[in-house]
């Protein structure tokens, strides 16, 4: 990909989290798709430390959906974040999360 389409394809971009959490909505999600090397959640826990707000996390896959829209119910009402970890193991209940976001 370098070769053909140049450095700028395959490099690490490190986002800035705190803009994107000052530009966001609390209702609209907030996708990182992560790469080797870049792991966002002490960024994640530093910001949640700012906004005084509790952070749970669940990863995704064999059997974790249940528990998944349980913790977002949960956090919903409390105000809390949720990070749903490893989502590419949990295909099949994408579209059951694609529901539960836009009810809120």
């Amino acid at each position: 990909v370098a070769k053909s389409l140049g450095r700028f394809f395959v490099a690490s971009l490190i986002s800035n989290l705190r803009e994107v959490f000052d530009s966001s909505q609390a209702h609209t999600p907030l996708l990182l798709i992560l790469t080797p090397g870049n792991d966002p959640m002490d960024q994640i826990i530093s910001l949640s430390k700012e906004a005084q707000c509790r952070v749970v996390s669940v990863s995704l896959g064999k059997g974790q959906g249940d528990k998944a829209k349980q913790l977002i119910k949960e956090c919903q009402k409390g105000g809390s974040w949720v990070i749903l970890q490893n989502c590419h193991l949990s295909k099949s209940f994408l579209p059951e999360l694609e529901q539960l976001v836009e009810s809120l």
